[in-house]
């Protein structure tokens, strides 16, 4: 079909032809069956752009095309139905402002390749040139497919497929494309850049290919191989060469038949540069002779980077017309990266395309310049060897890979060398200030020098001389840095060992790391038995002051200070020697940059086996400040600590801790806390400081492996100032020490490539300890000079603005919660079984989860392999290098050079697992389950189910402590991180025992308390919550009481009583006493009495509240046929809707566990209470005829199933965001119904989440009731309402005056069965109108508690209506921007996690 339109000026279409009438064939010959397989955005579209110049006749020119078009059928052919939808003319005519035209041939993706457009621009220019319909009819490309299928079941075929089955390359060239910093991502539109070649240079490149005998095209492809080769000099894979396929068997047919064929990226020694220009064409002509008969092993395989070449002879279109090829293009592979070669008469063009999605424009242009630079220099250096002609061309290009630090001496001539040196000259200077303090003991410069010296004194007698090593498995406590000390003082070199560590690890540490001695104290009583290391054991700092004693072994700046160790390849923990020299290179420096002179010392509380606890340990040792050391590992410990402490410089920690630690603590209590946070060992992202809200706060990401003692790169920055998205930096070298940026052979990356970083300086370690294989293959020593260098193993990047920027790891190594593991290491205990044969550790899952894949030995029974490795595991690996999944295969996947395929294992699916019921008979277990559900959002399934296999992570293990907690279970994150699986999980947890507390006696009021009780409401004790629930039919009344007093006597808030005397209030904490259950039995009752049963014994037992006295109660209530349920009843001066909740829970567990129950006392309100103490009464509202005799009134409405969807998906998108959205519904409604009422409300929160408390099980009146106030102009607008009030909810505005007089509640979601019952009349309303809203299992539920004083009840129904109306807009409103996270809490504890992504 020939169609005209209008074009501007400059370029106006003559015609164009449309191909609406081709048939929709996929390709169905083997060679081509991958182009099916992928979205077509991942291929060159196909296209021909001839330049026409002289007088041409354009009619004439429509017809040959359109005989061309429908002669041959593979023009109009398409990959699928609805490829002509908005595609491309098949053929256009363009008229230039020039005066010249533009052909343009644009057959649909699968049609053809360039040999086939050549071929219908040969046609075309043949019926053009004779004025006749020229040509034969080409075949269907039905015809085409069956030849090429049968090429591979030829039998005189059999050469070219042995040929394929000999060379199974490796498609996908991963070192490259990790070189390359290639994105992984669905294919997108695709980059031409032209490489810069001008016509002189590409004169000599065919000159050159004639005198060496060969084509021009095995010129450039070597040049490209080439290059690739010195980015990615160990890659091993392929690069997809075209071929044109049987050209020959089928001289006219216009179609599909070339393809691409792998040969190696890496080009075959040579002696000369023209030698492996040879070498590479008879790879060609091999390739091409053989490439009918190659197939991808896998459907919808693909190349990382390719190369096609077109020849193409001069087009005749009769005389007077010049032809000129613009463009060139016809994908037949999905290729990433592609080097096209257009060779017309006498010119070359070379045109890299690139997928955007995997490379940046910015890659595409310098590979476009090099290999520029590469074809323009190569002649001159033909004789010459490939790798040599490659440096002179290349190296100079490579300095940027060179970071220097500054250099940097101590001023003065007497400066420490040695860790004791400085330390004592600073206890000389500061003697009476505080060098250290624990939980139980605080020293000045003068004790820790005096303890040191004589626990120097012990360790002389026991043996320890300079040149030994001392195994130190101590917690954290100041006896802990006095015996490091002391080790040091006598010259010889600390181990640290975690307490923490399994007997078998620190067995396997002590045999290599063969110490003199091993210094340990009470909180490790559990240590190998028969060991051949002798132990001293030490609790506590030597009683009085010591003389001083004996002078310091002469230890000089090589001396090792300390051995720490690594995770290690072959399967034994690898030891780093540091020597005094290098750790005071170090200190020096992070006693400048973060001034630490300038702040209070540092914090303690990371393990003593990692290196990044050296810095907290010491660095204010130099400079006179204190070392606070936190004993526990729990984040709720880390974070109280941090709410006592001020200007720490630094605080060191990991981003996964930092990512917990924003879930207790604001931004503003961690900038009150540190003057300056240092994040390291493992990537920083920049989604992990925007969850810190603290602007202006110092942050350095600091980087460095243990062999460069501590940290060797930094970059530091100030919050609001770092990147929005993608990884933080590692800046910059620090002073002294020198960044390289190498690849495997050795050489400096090119600029914007990878590399692999190499670290030279004062700071690397002489090796590893007895290690010299491994020393070998990652130290070196400069013979002249004697400077160290280390080989990291990680891949970094060197950024625009000369800052690092880390990518990962060359190797395997992993790092998962900042912990360096060594997957050989996992894999040599595992295979030390004599059951498993072979196996391979991996990371799988969006959130890093440790997968072992094990293949039995001969005779080994499979189903027994993950107990038994399991096993194994926990007795000889540390926590965070225990796999978390266990797979047992019949081999292990390898890739096409012979090595595991380690990435097919990553994306193996999990094996489904039969979903064993839990043991009824143990209830703990079940408690446990239905904690992790709620985390999850999804039941275990079975017993042994791996918590961090099921989508848990470090983030979600503190949410399941925090539930634990509230249903009366003391379980640690801790437990969680080491146990893992929910039958381990839930033998870890225990009864809850006793809580900080309040003593009996007077208590301050709170200031809602205070607040309420001067509303001088009627009938104060009449003002109470209630919450129904099913109960387990039958239920004991008396085991029912005894769960009930022990469930009360937790919660110190409802031992409170109030008296009114002298004209105030006051309150008062009395001893837990026992609580009835009222019994309701409805048996006998007609139906249409019972309700008004229930309400009436209710108010009975209402009635018997005294502020004075009891405030709690409890009715059980029978009904034949209809079970049993309960109703809390309780005063809400004591407690909330979500204290209620908690309740019972806790409830329903004591009575589960009638043999564990425990009069627990203390829930975290106490230490909340102390923090109301002096705030301002909470000034409630007030309106016309509040207070008088009108009652509370209560209406029920529903928004339907939609709602319900729109309200999960809400929950996903931001700490409370629902109620945002909610929010603008109800302001909304009120600006319709209402318009009178100030556009105002009162946002109810569950007051959980107070920064620094660990409030997760706290029962009391905790509610945040924060005022929300929004504009008159965004009223119209629900987008912008909605973003307005999530911003004054996360971020609260100063209120004076009275709250507003309307009130929003949302309590999330409840399952069936329970809820907030609310009495159709009530007394002494807070709010003129309350919406309480939650989800149930089927609809939104909404209670409007309102005084018909402030507003009637017509009116609040035609507002139900009109929010049901509203809130189904505003709840698809998707937040615009991202919040500051939310703190742990009760109400938001099941969709926190989403603030933590990333």
């Amino acid at each position: 079909m020939t169609t005209t339109s209008p074009r501007p000026a400059t370029a106006t279409t003559v015609w164009q032809i449309d191909a609406t009438d081709g048939p929709t064939v996929a390709p169905a010959a083997p060679q081509h069956l991958h182009l099916a397989s992928h979205p077509e955005a991942a291929f060159t579209a196909p296209i021909l752009e001839l330049r026409l110049t002289g007088p041409l006749d354009a009619d004439r020119l429509r017809a040959a095309a359109e005989h061309t078009v429908r002669e041959h059928p593979a023009l109009r052919r398409r990959l699928d139905a609805t490829a002509a939808d908005g595609a491309q003319p098949l053929v256009r005519l363009v008229r230039l402002a020039s005066g010249s035209h533009t052909l343009c041939l644009s057959p649909a993706l699968g049609s053809m390749d360039t040999t086939g457009l050549l071929r219908a621009a040969s046609a075309v220019a043949a019926g053009y040139r004779t004025k006749a319909a020229a040509g034969a009819s080409g075949p269907d490309p039905q015809t085409v497919d069956a030849f090429l299928t049968g090429l591979l079941t030829d039998p005189g075929a059999a050469a070219g497929r042995e040929h394929w089955q000999t060379r199974r390359l490796d498609t996908t060239a991963e070192d490259l494309a990790r070189a390359l910093v290639m994105r992984t991502a669905t294919p997108g539109p695709r980059l031409h850049l032209p490489v810069p070649l001008d016509d002189a240079a590409g004169d000599r490149l065919v000159r050159l290919a004639r005198d060496l005998d060969v084509d021009v095209d095995d010129v450039v492809v070597t040049a490209w191989r080439l290059l690739l080769n010195r980015i990615a000099p160990g890659e091993d894979g392929a690069l997809g060469l075209f071929t044109p396929g049987p050209v020959e068997q089928l001289p006219d047919t216009i179609g599909l038949l070339g393809r691409c064929v792998p040969v190696p990226i890496r080009p075959q020694t040579a002696d000369t540069l023209a030698d492996t220009v040879r070498g590479c064409h008879r790879e060609n002509v091999l390739a091409a002779q053989f490439g009918d008969f190659f197939t991808h092993t896998q459907p919808g395989g693909e190349f990382t980077v390719g190369f096609r070449h077109v020849d193409a002879s001069p087009l005749d279109f009769g005389p007077g017309l010049d032809v000129a090829v613009e463009a060139l293009r016809a994908a037949t592979d999905s290729i990433r990266l592609d080097l096209h070669s257009l060779h017309v008469g006498s010119r070359l063009r070379l045109t890299v395309d690139a997928d955007r999605a995997a490379v940046t424009e910015e890659s595409a242009r310098r590979l476009a310049d090099w290999l520029g630079a590469l074809c323009t220099g190569l002649p001159e250096h033909i004789d010459a060897p490939a790798e040599a002609a490659v440096a002179r061309i290349l190296d100079p290009l490579t300095s940027e890979s060179r970071l220097h630090g500054a250099d940097q001496a101590d001023s003065g001539t007497a400066a420490p060398t040695t860790l004791v040196e400085a330390f004592d000259a600073q206890a000389a200077r500061t003697p009476a200030a505080c060098a250290a303090r624990d939980d139980d003991h605080e020293v000045t410069y003068r004790e820790l020098h005096a303890a040191s010296a004589a626990f120097a004194r012990t360790l002389a007698d026991r043996g320890v001389a300079a040149g030994d090593r001392v195994a130190v498995c101590m917690s954290r406590r100041v006896p802990l840095l006095a015996v490091l000390l002391a080790v040091a003082r006598r010259g010889a070199a600390f181990v640290p060992i975690d307490p923490a560590l399994p007997a078998g690890r620190v067995t396997d540490l002590l045999a290599d790391a063969d110490p003199r001695l091993l210094v340990t104290d009470q909180h490790r009583p559990d240590l190998p038995p028969g060991g051949r290391t002798p132990v001293l054991r030490i609790d506590a700092l030597p009683p009085g002051t010591p003389a001083a004693g004996p002078e310091p072994v002469e230890a000089g700046p090589e001396t090792d200070v300390y051995v720490i160790y690594t995770s290690g390849s072959t399967g034994r923990p690898k030891g780093v020697p540091i020597t005094h020299a290098a750790l005071m290179n170090y200190l020096r420096w992070a006693s400048r940059h973060y001034g630490t002179s300038d702040g209070s010392g540092t914090l303690a509380h990371s393990s003593i086996s990692v290196d990044m606890t050296i810095t907290s340990l010491f660095l204010p040792l130099l400079t006179g400040q204190a070392v606070t050391l936190l004993p526990s590992d729990e984040p709720t410990d880390l974070a109280t600590a941090l709410t006592r402490t001020r200007d720490l410089s630094p605080l060191k920690i990991t981003p996964g801790g930092l990512r917990l630690l924003t879930t207790f603590l604001t931004g503003a209590q961690i900038t009150a806390a540190t003057r300056h946070l240092v994040v390291g060992g493992e990537q920083l992202t920049a989604a992990t400081l925007n969850l810190l809200d603290a602007p202006g706060l110092l942050v350095t990401n600091e980087y460095g492996p243990t062999e460069a003692t501590v940290g060797c790169c930094a970059h530091t920055l100030r919050l609001g100032e770092h990147p929005a998205a993608g990884p933080v930096p590692i800046g910059t070298p620090i002073h002294n020490t020198t960044i390289e940026l190498r690849t495997p052979d050795g050489r400096l990356a090119l600029p914007g490539t990878a590399g692999e970083l190499v670290v030279t300086g004062p700071g690397i370690a002489a090796g590893y300890l007895d290690r010299p294989v491994e020393t070998d293959a990652r130290f070196t020593t400069d013979p002249h000079t004697g400077t160290r260098s280390y080989r990291t193993g990680d891949l970094a990047l060197l950024g625009p603005d000369g800052q690092l920027v880390m990518l990962g790891r060359r190797d395997d190594q992993l790092k998962i919660h900042g912990y360096r593991i060594e997957p050989g290491e996992i894999e040599a205990v595992l295979t030390g079984h004599p059951d498993i044969t072979a196996a391979a550790v991996t990371t799988t899952g969006g959130t890093p989860v440790l997968a072992a894949f094990l293949v039995p030995a001969p005779g080994a029974d499979p189903a027994a392999l993950p107990e038994a490795a399991a096993a194994l595991a926990a007795d000889r690996l540390p926590f965070y290098a225990r796999p978390d999944r266990y797979e047992v295969l019949d081999r292990l996947p390898l890739r096409g050079n012979g090595k595991i395929d380690r990435r097919e294992l990553a994306e193996h699916p999990a094996p489904a697992t039969g979903e064993e019921a839990l043991d009824a008979a143990d209830p703990q277990l079940a408690v446990v389950a239905a904690l992790w559900s709620e985390v999850l959002s999804t039941p275990p399934t079975s017993p042994d189910a791996n918590f961090f296999a099921e989508g848990g992570d470090s983030i979600k293990a503190v949410l399941l402590a925090g539930r634990a907690q509230r249903a009366g279970l003391e379980l640690t994150v801790h437990d969680i991180l080491q146990r893992r699986t929910l039958r381990r999980i839930a033998a870890a947890a225990r009864p809850a025992g006793v809580r900080d507390a309040v003593e009996p006696g007077p208590v301050p009021l709170t200031p809602h308390q205070a607040g309420f009780l001067a509303h001088a409401a009627p009938r104060p004790e009449r003002w109470t919550v209630r919450w129904s629930a099913n109960a387990p039919a039958p239920v004991d009344t008396g085991r029912l009481e005894r769960a009930l007093a022990a469930t009360v006597a937790g919660h110190e808030a409802l031992w409170t009583s109030f008296t009114h005397t002298g004209g105030r209030w006051t309150g008062r904490l009395g001893e837990p006493g026992p609580v009835p259950v009222h019994v309701l039995d409805l048996d006998g009752v007609p139906a249409a009495e019972r309700e008004q049963a229930v309400a009436t014994a209710l108010e009975r037992v209402e009635d018997g509240f005294d502020l004075a006295g009891r405030l709690v109660g409890l009715c059980l209530i029978r009904a034949a046929g209809q079970g049993e349920s309960v109703v809390w009843i309780v005063h809400h001066l004591v407690a909330d809707v979500v204290s209620l909740q908690s309740l019972n829970q806790e409830l329903w567990h004591a009575y589960a566990h009638p043999a564990q129950l425990v009069q627990r006392r203390g829930d975290g309100y106490g230490v909340w209470l102390r923090d109301q103490d002096g705030r301002p009464a909470t000034l409630f509202p007030t309106w016309l005829g509040s207070g008088g005799p009108t009652a509370c009134r209560t209406a029920v409405s529903r928004l339907g199933a939609g709602a319900r969807r729109a309200l999960a998906d809400a929950q996903q998108d931001a700490p409370r965001w629902v109620l945002a959205v909610l929010g603008a519904g109800l302001l909304g409604a009120l600006a319709e119904v209402r318009p009178d009422l100030p556009p105002a409300l009162c946002a109810e929160l569950h007051g959980r989440d107070r920064p620094g408390l660990d409030l997760a099980a706290a029962v009391g009146w905790l509610t945040d009731l924060r005022p929300l106030r929004a504009e008159q102009h965004v009223l119209g607008d629900p987008s912008a309402l909605a973003a307005a009030l999530h911003r004054r909810i996360e971020e609260p505005q100063d209120w004076t005056g009275a709250l507003p007089p309307v009130a929003l509640n949302y309590l999330g979601d409840l399952p069936a069965g329970c809820g907030p019952d609310l009495p159709d009349a009530a007394a002494n309303p807070l709010f003129g109108l309350e919406a309480v809203v939650w989800t149930g299992p089927e609809a939104v539920e909404v209670r409007w508690r309102f005084d018909e004083a402030f507003i009637p009840a017509p009116t609040v129904q035609r507002l139900a209506d009109a929010f049901a109306r509203r809130a189904a807009a505003t709840l698809t409103i998707r937040p615009q921007t991202a919040t500051g996270p939310a703190g742990l809490s009760a109400a938001d504890l099941s969709r926190i996690t989403a603030t933590f992504e990333g």
